[in-house]
């Protein structure tokens, strides 16, 4: 049992599931049953902003210049690679968005597989600025008779390295 304890706050235990389950009936027997529930998947590999703020993250200016090295695009910015690459670092950096805009689709699965931790901030901040909306009077209606007063949240990460909302 000491065991099974422990393992209740670490997130994708069997413990920690059996953990929200008993914090989402509890919450329904005191509040009724939901009047509205919803899911949300992200779609990181679409979110230019998302793998521009990944990108303007790098310290190191040789990580970006490898991650250009190994693109498959011809030009960036209307230069070749090779021209690009002998810019200075701050037109690098100024450049991100072009960057991202000449990755392939695989390109940018991966640079965003290998930047989990900062996908998965990024969804959570964009989640918790979504119930700050939905909980302004007269966001949803003028007559403010629907808003959200109470809620329960479950993040999750599929096998894919999806993040899902689930609410």
């Amino acid at each position: 049992n000491q065991g099974y304890k422990h393992f209740k706050s670490m997130r994708g235990t069997a413990p920690y599931f059996e953990q929200q389950k008993l914090r989402l009936f509890s919450m329904i027997r005191q509040l009724g049953s939901p009047t509205i529930f919803l899911t949300l998947s992200s779609s990181e590999y679409a979110w230019d902003d998302l793998i521009i703020s990944i990108l303007k993250t790098k310290k190191e200016i040789k990580d970006v210049r490898e991650l250009i090295s190994q693109m498959q695009c011809e030009d960036i910015c209307g230069l070749s690679k090779a021209e690009f690459q002998k810019k200075d670092e701050h037109f690098i950096r100024e450049s991100a968005e072009q960057i991202v805009q000449s990755m392939s689709h695989p390109e940018r699965n991966k640079f965003v597989n290998e930047n989990i931790v900062l996908t998965t901030i990024e969804f959570q901040n964009r989640i918790q600025h979504i119930f700050k909306l939905l909980k302004i009077k007269g966001f949803i209606d003028t007559s403010n008779k629907y808003r959200l007063d109470d809620s329960f949240i479950r993040i999750e990460h599929q096998v894919r390295a999806y993040l899902g909302w689930f609410g």
